[in-house]
């Protein structure tokens, strides 16, 4: 690698211009998570913030495991307007009708370690 071409890396990094890719554990194929995006872009948009925030995690809650049939919870974390929030996702397979979902906004974590309400 060449001088010039790490410089170049190294000012893209700095700049904020190389990202890491975002990790997505969750069920919702493409269509379903472009449509818990948008009610989510809806709340942070409420709440002043962003109406169109980036996804950067998505895993399963450790308090809801998978049953067949049965509802399903995830943990999103977006960013939005530079600070991130995570929504419990929770999805209801409808025989025959595709899948319901609700979004809550978890508390953001104050320094102590409690949450914010």
């Amino acid at each position: 690698m060449g001088v010039w071409t790490a410089t170049i890396l190294f000012l893209a990094a700095l700049a904020g211009c190389v990202h890491t890719p975002a990790r997505y554990e969750t069920i919702a194929d493409a269509t379903l998570q472009r449509d818990v995006m948008q009610a989510i872009g809806a709340y942070e948009a409420a709440s002043g913030g962003d109406a169109h925030p980036v996804l950067v995690s998505a895993r399963p809650a450790k308090t809801h495991g998978r049953r067949p049939n049965g509802p399903y919870t995830e943990l999103w974390t977006v960013e939005s307007n530079g600070r991130r929030s995570t929504y419990r996702v929770t999805f209801v397979p409808e025989p025959g009708a595709g899948t319901t979902y609700s979004i809550t906004r978890l508390p953001a974590p104050v320094p102590d370690g409690s949450t914010r309400r």
